[in-house]
């Protein structure tokens, strides 16, 4: 079992090699090294775990590497030459949108986006650029559009969530929008959408503005996939009838994960905060109980009866989640653990994990890449290898009673072995985590039971379900109302800021160093384990905290938004965004960074500033001072009564005046001219200058009617500056927050040896004190995109 385990390993690392150019020979020649065993001494770990292993076998191993490795290569997708997104015009470092029709079938059930559209994958078939876009509007309007092409390839569709109502699985359709390929992250810690759409051969983005679908529907009752989807909507319909809405709703997402579940965000939310995100995932604790309560009740029959029912019991799970590779994981071993228990013989966890994990890699070595698979992986490899070790030492502390240790051992083990992979992709966890799952634990496994059995009644015998469904409704209802209380305690989601990978890496190292020596297996040695672990994983956090000292400049479209630390302080400026700017792009910059509040922020924009981009960052961020460039009685209502909240906590909100600088979290600031669309900002010693949408006539007069400081750098929106502003102020850096620049303004910039930046062009742009200004490199994104 041990050389199985090896091969598992190798062809696992074979796969993470291709995200190294030329990690693969790397292994090999690893292995061949580690093949020359006669040149190692006995006492290496090498000899000491696996005497019995051949030197040619650490040569195979090398080589099974090499070839998952390639395999890997080989089936990760790219556009074919027909693909839809080859009909995509080039443009600059954002393809340009261009108009289309474009027919396929709806692939999946259609989700809801954050910002309330209705998402979907497509089948594209056929597509033809709209040359004429004043019929689009009409009803039934006939577009002028070139000759339509056949195609091939996937897309990734939004609509509005009308046109999206009534679309299912196999609908063919034909959606008029926008076409474009997805975009690389834009900004440190963002998430790379362009990769994840990637792995599912998905190479372009259709904007839908309209939706017709096609054909009569004479194959509604065909296709396994409308028949899966068709059962799934019986579950949530009878849970949502039975319960109401969001409670239904909850209850299906527990038997059937948020993948075949469409719940809202701000549900999911929650039970992430509490350490509960796994309940609404399918995954291995669902398959567990599944199983269990089968074997349960067909435990007077023959054991191949038994066996058989829990094969089927897992199959039909594995369908109606959506077969996730988390799904997919714990159904391969729940079935090895069914086929050992109709032989009668003992499987071995670690072994069969392993195996598990690689025959799903062999169907699809991409899912090495899935969060879900990893976490699931790393959850369960935690509770086989952790688990028992730890509620040990738990029952051999005086007081502690053995059915509570083992309550606490399970939840621990399963976050010690997936905290290091949470804080490198997240960059926070949950810290009542392990409290909500001992005190929830028993809770949750009966709600889940009856939820299941629920869930099978609505399939064959509605009144079966409503029965089921209307006991459970108590305890959901308690659990419920335990997960918003932890959630709306104070400090729910600690934030730790960015790790390394080295460090991840190092940590489960100490993890499986541990696990292995029996060295450490020696009583109180695990708190020296524990004081390790730490070290690695804090004092770099540390470190970088007390050195932090930054300006940077985020890519969100035509806006500015500028976050600076200096001093241990942060101050963000923000202005002209929305809410997708706020949760995709700011929010993960600030836990990439480890700031759970700001010192201070300044709100651009005057009356036209709207609370859209405010709300989502003041719900999860302490602002405890917001400076405005006008008058608090002049923003917009709704603004304004989101300001009065933050007064109402203890916040500050003023004006920014022009007579002397005020200080704002970490800069100073000054207003130079009444309408606050030119902003002197000081930090330490250095001083820069903000325009935000002054135009040329404004600037010339500012230039000419007040002694301008000479700066280091100006921010402006990329439109045309005035020769004068910048005689006064001398720039050496000048930065465009705008997707174009004019051209005009290039020009003179370049003639007066002003080195530009345009987020439009560089993406996000940073300024250290070691480096001075230029293009943001984010190490730990770039280091994770492999995961």
């Amino acid at each position: 079992m041990r050389a199985m385990v090896l091969l598992c390993l190798a062809g696992m690392a074979g796969i993470g090699a291709t995200a190294v150019p030329g990690g693969e020979f790397a292994l090999l020649a690893l292995g061949i090294v580690l093949g020359i065993w006669r040149w190692l001494p006995r006492s290496t770990p090498i000899r000491r775990w696996a005497p019995e292993l051949a030197p040619w076998f650490w040569v195979l191993l090398g080589v099974v590497a090499l070839l998952m490795a390639i395999y890997t290569q080989v089936r990760t997708p790219f556009p074919a030459a027909d693909d839809l997104s080859r009909t995509i015009a080039p443009g600059d470092r954002l393809d340009r949108q261009q108009l289309v029709m474009v027919r396929g079938q709806v692939l999946g059930e259609v989700r809801q986006t954050a910002a309330g559209k209705g998402r979907f994958l497509l089948a594209a078939v056929q597509t033809g650029q709209i040359l004429s876009s004043e019929a689009v509007a009409i009803a039934g309007g006939d577009p002028e559009m070139e000759p339509t092409q056949a195609v091939s390839g996937r897309a990734y569709v939004t609509v509005p969530l009308l046109q999206a109502t009534g679309l299912r699985p196999g609908d063919w359709v034909r959606i008029t929008g926008e076409l474009y390929r997805p975009s690389g992250p834009k900004n440190p810690g963002a998430f790379d959408f362009r990769a994840h759409l990637a792995r599912q051969g998905c190479f372009s983005i259709l904007a839908g503005q309209q939706v017709e679908v096609l054909g009569d529907r004479t194959g509604e009752s065909g296709g396994l996939d409308r028949r899966l989807a068709a059962l799934r909507r019986r579950i949530v319909q009878g849970h949502v009838g039975a319960l109401g809405y969001p409670q239904g709703a909850i209850a299906a997402g527990m038997v059937l994960g948020n993948r075949a579940v469409d719940l809202p965000a701000a549900v999911r939310e929650k039970f992430a905060a509490v350490g509960l995100a796994h309940v609404l995932a399918a995954s291995g604790f669902h398959v567990s109980i599944l199983l269990g309560g089968v074997l349960l009740l067909v435990r007077p029959l023959p054991r191949s009866t038994q066996v058989i029912c829990g094969l089927v019991a897992l199959v039909g799970f594995a369908f109606l989640a959506g077969g996730s590779p988390s799904v997919l994981r714990a159904v391969v071993m729940g079935t090895a653990l069914l086929t050992a228990f109709g032989a009668g013989e003992r499987v071995r966890s670690v072994g069969s994990l392993t195996v598990a994990a690689t025959l799903l890699l062999l169907w699809n070595p991409l899912w090495l890449w899935d969060l879900g698979f990893q976490l699931s992986f790393l959850a369960t490899l935690g509770l086989l290898v952790s688990g028992p070790a730890i509620a040990g030492r738990l029952r051999s502390m005086p007081g502690v009673p053995a059915g509570l240790a083992d309550v606490i051992a399970i939840p621990l083990a399963a976050t010690l072995w997936t905290l290091p992979l949470q804080m490198y992709i997240f960059f926070q966890v949950p810290s009542y985590s392990l409290v909500v799952n001992v005190l929830m634990g028993w809770l949750l496994q009966l709600v889940t039971g009856l939820i299941f059995f629920a869930s099978f009644g609505w399939l064959i015998f509605a009144p079966l379900g409503q029965v089921v469904a209307a006991i459970a409704r108590y305890p959901l209802e308690l659990l419920l109302h335990g997960v918003e209380f932890f959630a709306q305690l104070p400090g729910g989601m600690v934030t730790t800021g960015a790790i390394s990978l080295g460090q991840v890496i190092v940590l489960y190292g100490i993890f499986v160093w541990v696990w292995r020596s029996p060295w450490w297996h020696r009583p109180r040695r695990w708190i020296l384990a524990s004081a390790l672990g730490l070290a690695v994983l804090w004092l770099p956090l540390w470190h970088g905290g007390t050195l932090a000292a930054e300006v940077m400049t985020l890519d969100t479209g035509n806006g500015t938004t500028v976050l600076i630390r200096d001093r241990g302080q942060a101050t963000l400026i923000y202005g002209h965004g929305d809410a997708d700017t706020t949760q995709f792009d700011l929010l993960p910059l600030l836990r990439q960074r480890g700031l759970d509040h700001l010192d201070g922020a300044i709100a651009l924009g005057g009356p036209s500033t709207a609370v859209t981009p405010w709300q989502p960052l003041l719900d999860r961020i302490t602002v405890p001072a917001i400076a405005l460039t006008t008058s608090l009685d002049q923003v917009a209502p709704s603004l304004r009564s989101l300001l009065a909240t933050v007064a109402v906590r203890g916040g500050q909100v003023f004006s920014l005046g022009r007579e002397q600088p005020q200080t704002v979290g970490a800069i100073a600031v000054q207003s130079l001219e009444g309408g606050g669309q030119a902003l002197l900002i000081t930090a330490g010693a250095r001083r820069w200058l903000l325009l935000d949408r002054l135009n040329v006539e404004r600037q010339r007069a500012l230039a000419i009617a007040q002694s301008i400081p000479e700066i280091e750098a100006l921010w402006w929106n990329g439109r045309p500056l005035a020769p004068q502003l910048l005689d006064a102020a001398r720039p050496t850096v000048a930065i465009a927050t705008a997707r174009q620049l004019d051209p005009d303004t290039l020009l003179e910039l370049r003639k007066r040896n002003i080195q530009v930046f345009w987020t439009g062009r560089d993406g996000a742009i940073a300024w250290t004190p070691q480096g001075g200004f230029g293009p943001a490199t984010d190490e730990t994104r770039e280091s994770a995109a492999w995961l």
